[in-house]
């Protein structure tokens, strides 16, 4: 089978993060690449990828969502230093960006966190 070899110009930037995305799941982009094609003449259709337009609604879908939670994480704040299980000035969750709070949310730092919660709330008599 005879092949081609297909060229694009990308942002810098963006060829980083996106091959920082591939590696991290073990592909290379000729492999994405060959998979797209594959879909492409198999489909007569493109997958389904997200617009602009799209991107933009699922960000103010989820700014009203982090809000909310912000919202809900006072309320519950302000109960656990009524209960004495934390004070006023201790953060309920760190400050992260989205991919560090993935990140946290994947490694063991979550469930030390929770751990470490029930033993406060087993502490004080829960």
């Amino acid at each position: 089978m005879a092949t081609v070899q297909m060229n694009s110009r990308i942002d810098e930037g963006l060829k980083e993060r996106y091959e920082r995305v591939l590696s991290e799941h073990g592909w290379q982009h000729s492999q994405v690449m060959r998979q797209l094609c594959e879909y492409v003449a198999d489909e007569g259709d493109l997958p389904a990828l997200r617009t602009t337009s799209q991107r933009d609604e699922q960000a103010r879908v989820r700014a009203r969502r982090l809000k909310a939670l912000s919202n809900f994480s006072g309320c519950v704040k302000r109960e656990l230093a009524k209960a004495g299980l934390m004070t006023s000035s201790q953060a309920l969750l760190p400050d992260m960006t989205d991919a560090e709070l993935k990140e946290w949310r994947r490694d063991s730092l979550g469930e030390d966190y929770l751990a470490d919660l029930q033993r406060r709330r087993l502490a004080a008599g829960e």
